[in-house]
């Protein structure tokens, strides 16, 4: 596990120990590590559910249940959409680095 963390260190997504006082604001959610499906190695999870408090309580679940995950066709009925809400104004995109995170 400590190797994995500090991979996650390495490119950003954690942060050194600020030590257990956590400022007025702060949230830690736990991390563990469980067994990857057939190997012997581990994935770092960190439980967002976790606590009367946690990062998944404060998302309106009624905005968001039964929404698919973002596909080629989403995107391309959002672009035309834009385009004829914004005719002839320019569309930038970008992509996020998503391939760690599943």
């Amino acid at each position: 596990m400590s190797n994995q963390l500090n991979i996650e260190l390495g490119k950003g997504r954690f942060s050194e120990s600020f030590g257990k006082d956590l400022l007025p604001g702060m949230y830690s959610m736990p991390i563990y590590a469980v067994p990857k499906p057939n190997s012997t190695d581990f994935r770092l999870i960190t439980d967002q559910s976790f606590s009367k408090y946690s990062l998944n309580s404060m998302i309106d679940h009624n905005c968001v249940t039964g929404y698919p995950l973002d596909n080629l066709t989403h995107l391309g009925e959002r672009l035309m959409d834009a385009e004829r809400k914004n005719p002839g104004m320019p569309l930038e995109m970008w992509k996020a680095d998503i391939s760690e995170a599943y």
